[in-house]
């Protein structure tokens, strides 16, 4: 029987190891994200080199290729997502881009599944003003 966590500070903990992870990861890795709303996320988390694709995506992916840096990728968790997520990932490796998917697991834990929703449930997991601006 799998353990159970009850305790809220755990989920805040969580979530904030992430920001500080993807944050300093930002540094070393291309970030290539959904669309340009979770870029203005990531970059109010201060993170750096976020690109989302542009059409046409092949020209996208042969610029992302020409930065000769390994890309982490972050989208959503929901079927449409996914399915954007798997051709991206294809395509990257075909021009030989290493791809880092591990900081989306943490999407997969979370109830919205939305890169957006993350914050909102880091506000309402946090609890009160005082607490909230610790994170910050």
């Amino acid at each position: 029987m799998p353990r159970r966590s009850y305790s809220t500070i755990g989920e805040v903990d969580k979530l904030v190891h992430w920001m500080d992870h993807i944050r300093k990861a930002s540094k070393k890795f291309t970030i290539v994200c959904q669309n340009k709303k979770v870029r203005d996320v990531l970059r109010s988390l201060e993170c750096r080199n976020i690109v989302y694709p542009l059409e046409p995506v092949e020209d996208f992916v042969d610029m992302v290729a020409s930065y000769e840096r390994p890309v982490i990728l972050l989208y959503d968790g929901d079927r449409n997502s996914n399915a954007k997520y798997m051709k991206m990932k294809s395509l990257l490796q075909q021009h030989g881009v290493k791809i880092n998917s591990g900081f989306r697991k943490i999407i997969f834990a979370q109830k919205s599944r939305t890169f957006g929703g993350l914050l909102k449930d880091l506000a309402t997991l946090s609890g009160s003003e005082r607490v909230r601006s610790s994170l910050v």
